[in-house]
């Protein structure tokens, strides 16, 4: 158990540090992007579909817990990664 003197960025870096799997990033059939209120992960996704890591991308996510933050303006978290990623250059038709 850790001493209640430590900071939340200390505590948040010990859980990031034991969840960090550090494994190569490996092509695949499909990259999935699952819902946040976190456009990054869609962009994300987006790199790794441009640098050839998988054919197409399957997005997921309605409303979730985090949409007040997110702006997404009643959208669900999958249409917004969608347009996201084909702003960036990824084919609607690779988008899942």
């Amino acid at each position: 158990m850790y001493a209640m003197n430590k900071n939340a960025d200390e505590l948040a870096q010990t859980i990031w540090d034991y969840m960090l799997m550090n494994q190569p990033i490996e092509k695949a059939d499909i990259i999935i992007g699952f819902g946040s209120h976190d456009k990054r992960t869609a962009r994300w996704a987006a790199q790794l579909y441009l640098d050839g890591y998988a054919p197409s991308i399957l997005f997921c996510g309605n409303e979730g817990h985090g949409r007040k933050l997110s702006g997404f303006d009643g959208i669900p978290e999958a249409e917004t990664y969608k347009a996201e990623a084909i702003r960036l250059g990824v084919p609607e038709s690779d988008i899942k």
